[in-house]
């Protein structure tokens, strides 16, 4: 299928992410040559960035992940970037904008 590269960032459903821009091209609603061109400017800028210079990971700190000062500062950053959304003008429910319950 030519060269496309997909960033996915979806746990759960990903095979189904990843098949929808697969038919769009397959079905000629995007055209090929805009995922090429999209993943050459991606792979340029990971090149520009030394992306691929050490390709390797650095196991230095692997006795660190998973430690309670790494959850407790996960926890802090829900805690800090949770949002609550009204749903419909004024919070009325019975009007809701989107079709969430």
């Amino acid at each position: 299928m030519g060269l496309c590269v997909l960033k996915v960032m979806v746990p759960i459903n990903y095979k189904e992410f990843i098949n929808d821009p697969i038919n769009l091209v397959k079905n000629n609603v995007v055209p090929m040559d805009r995922t090429d061109d999209a993943t050459g400017r991606i792979l340029l800028v990971k090149f520009t960035m030394g992306r691929f210079e050490n390709t390797l990971a650095d196991f230095s700190l692997v006795n660190e992940l998973g430690s309670q000062d790494h959850r407790d500062l996960a926890r802090e950053a829900v805690r800090k970037s949770i949002v609550f959304l009204k749903n419909g003008k004024s919070g009325n429910i019975t009007d809701p904008i989107i079709p969430l319950p």
